[in-house]
């Protein structure tokens, strides 16, 4: 599982032709030299990085989906989305060993609409929490005095909305790093994203 983890929109055509390329035809597609990066066992290049690959064939990224996915108690699946991209077997499994580059379905935006609604109300409702209740976290953690709590949800808020209109992407609504911000930026990709033309891809870093 990658440590930063995003989602990209290609265009289904472009990425038709990709899936069908050997190591060779992507290093030609990113018109770098293999020899400059690592080679495998058999003195051969390895597929080049996958972000130069997306690139090339014009894929942008749309939002980075946040580590809370994959937390402990967590209860989505990713795998319950996720779509092989290539056609060799060898080049699917090197990109999907230590980071990810896989398809993923449309529903995905659905999916994670509703995991960070979730998150956005259980934080929320935390925050009413009395101290009296000796309140603990999704975890079974004991919870900050409720004051605290407020005090540190009222700063983030205030942090936060210093990025709120600087955003440079026609997906992105807001850079503003909160779960309410996201789900107002998948809703607005979900509006723009076209599953005729375009796919969604799920990367890994």
């Amino acid at each position: 599982m990658g440590y930063r983890n995003y989602l990209f929109v290609v265009d289904r055509k472009k990425l038709a032709k990709v899936k069908k390329m050997d190591v060779n035809q992507l290093w030609d597609l990113t018109k770098e030299d293999p020899e400059e990066w690592d080679m495998d066992e058999d003195g051969n290049p390895e597929p080049p990085y996958w972000r130069d690959v997306l690139e090339k064939i014009n894929g942008e990224e749309l939002i980075q989906v946040s580590e809370a996915l994959f937390y402990r108690n967590s209860d989505f699946k990713l795998s319950k989305y996720t779509k092989k991209i290539f056609k060799y077997k060898k080049i699917q499994k090197y990109y999907n060993e230590d980071t990810e580059l896989m398809i993923v379905k449309p529903e995905i935006l659905d999916a994670l609409i509703e995991f960070y609604i979730s998150k956005v109300k259980r934080f929320y409702n935390q925050l009413l929490l009395e101290d009296s209740t000796n309140p603990k976290d999704e975890y079974g953690n004991p919870l900050k005095p409720q004051l605290e709590r407020l005090q540190s949800a009222v700063k983030s808020q205030l942090s936060w909305l210093n990025f709120v209109n600087d955003s440079k992407s026609k997906w992105c609504l807001s850079t503003a790093w909160l779960y309410e911000y996201d789900i107002f930026n998948l809703i607005h990709i979900k509006k723009m994203f076209n599953p005729k033309k375009q796919v969604l891809v799920w990367t890994g870093s």
